[in-house]
């Protein structure tokens, strides 16, 4: 085995480490993320006048994308997936705050998205629009969110003298996160020239 080789293996190995050590992290996440989901299905519910207003906001925010070619669509949504990602992670470093609102605002979209497609279309509808791209998309989100979580808790430990390293943890974190943004490229594909197919 060359020396290339065995460096490569080197950060295989340590990436994999990593991921290791963000699996309760990640389960937080899931926990907050799903917390987030019954937040948004529930304030539908009993305040579906701000609900509406709220999905109007995020339909005009993304209105500009479908006067374009589904080529342009896919760079945009990849663009604005990776950026929102990218800080996620970075603002982590103000103690995790900004992953876990971000856990829960994405959450309660979610959630509220869930309830007007039960109450107008059906839970197959409501499937067809999330699953074919959401089964990357929101693993990645979720990883990424557990990556901030976990550099916000690493600040606060070395706040109280504990013996971590933010650098490292920073620079493994934006590592893994530029291993998956290939996954998150493969997510616009889908959600252009798939889900869009299925929905319209």
């Amino acid at each position: 085995m060359d020396r290339r080789r065995i460096i490569i293996f080197l950060k295989r190995y340590f990436l994999y480490l990593y991921l290791r050590t963000l699996i309760p992290y990640i389960l937080g996440a899931i926990v907050i993320f799903i917390v987030g989901i019954f937040l948004g299905y529930y304030f539908a519910e009993f305040y579906p006048d701000q609900a509406k207003e709220l999905i109007l906001i995020i339909r005009q925010t993304y209105e500009p994308l479908l006067h374009q070619n589904k080529i342009l669509q896919t760079l945009s949504i990849f663009l604005k997936n990776g950026l929102s990602s990218l800080f996620v992670i970075l603002s982590g470093l103000l103690f995790g705050i900004f992953p876990l609102i971000a856990l829960l605002n994405n959450g309660e979209i979610l959630g509220i998205l869930a309830n007007f497609s039960l109450k107008q279309a059906s839970f197959s509808y409501f499937l067809t629009g999330i699953i074919p791209h959401g089964i990357l998309e929101i693993p990645c989100f979720l990883i990424f969110s557990a990556i901030g979580l976990k550099i916000g808790w690493t600040v606060i430990r070395k706040i109280f003298n504990k013996e971590v390293s933010i650098v490292k943890e920073l620079n493994l974190g934006l590592t893994l996160f530029i291993r998956l943004l290939i996954i998150l490229f493969f997510s616009a594909l889908i959600e252009v020239f798939i889900t869009s197919n299925l929905l319209f």
